[in-house]
């Protein structure tokens, strides 16, 4: 039970970005390469949690992101914790991500890129 005025903020964050380039890459590697192996319920972050049920008095946010100066191997250490890329392993018993990388190395270079994480957020004034 929330005080009253209370306020919840519900968050997450959604698909990084790079560059036009790596990013065309990135999103046919989420979708059609390990897309089939996300739980249901990541429909709910690529949606940021619009269709979601919120019945609270909905507060207006600007648009958020977070970025991250990253070389290649620290984002494919980011890749590797994705679920879908790990239920994809067990499946196939190979890591996608090699694959992916390998594809995007020449891309990406020897320099740090900044990774860009939207965030998303839904804040609401609890009424009692």
């Amino acid at each position: 039970m929330a005080k009253p005025k209370a306020l919840l903020a519900v968050w997450g964050y959604g698909l990084v970005s790079i560059n036009q380039e790596i990013d065309s890459h990135l999103k046919h590697f989420y979708r059609q390469v390990v897309g089939q192996y996300w739980d249901k319920e990541r429909k709910l972050v690529d949606e940021e949690y619009r269709t979601i049920l919120f019945p609270f008095q909905e507060i207006s946010v600007p648009q958020f992101t977070f970025a991250l100066e990253w070389s290649l191997e620290e984002f494919q250490g980011y890749l590797n914790t994705w679920s879908a890329v790990q239920k994809y392993i067990q499946v196939n018993h190979v890591n996608p991500v090699d694959t992916f990388v390998q594809r995007v190395c020449h891309l990406w270079g020897l320099d740090r890129q900044m990774v860009n994480f939207p965030l998303f957020l839904r804040l609401g004034l609890v009424h009692q």
